[in-house]
């Protein structure tokens, strides 16, 4: 499917790292435009990217707190490979990945309903 049968919204933005000024977080953004979609995986840059983890918009913490968990936790150096199950979105939900000193090209997603790529310049 292309991106528009797929019924996705990706875009990105970047935020401090509030424990290192000098880094920044790209923040990749996901929303459906679906009533019901599963995020089965996320691939970007084809694997050059991996992501510190899933922050969804419900959660309470910000990136602030949430950058200083990874710090603390020493995620950051190590480049975390695991990460935690994809979200179910419904109509109008957005899922956040966290990467570190990585400037996103492109992205590939997989769905429970297909998949596509998108990309960025």
């Amino acid at each position: 499917p292309t991106p528009s049968e797929l019924d996705l919204d990706v875009s990105m933005s970047q935020e401090t790292n509030p424990g290192n000024l000098s880094e920044m977080f790209t923040i990749l953004e996901i929303q459906s435009k679906m009533d019901s979609v599963r995020v089965e995986s996320v691939t970007v840059n084809r694997g050059n990217c991996k992501a510190l983890n899933w922050k969804d918009s419900a959660s309470s913490g910000d990136i602030s707190s949430y950058g200083q968990i990874l710090q603390l936790q020493g995620l950051m150096s190590l480049g975390v490979r695991d990460i935690k199950a994809p979200p179910n979105l419904d109509f109008g939900e957005t899922a956040k990945l966290v990467y570190s000193r990585c400037d996103i090209l492109e992205v590939e997603i997989l769905t429970d309903r297909g998949g596509a790529t998108y990309t960025f310049k």
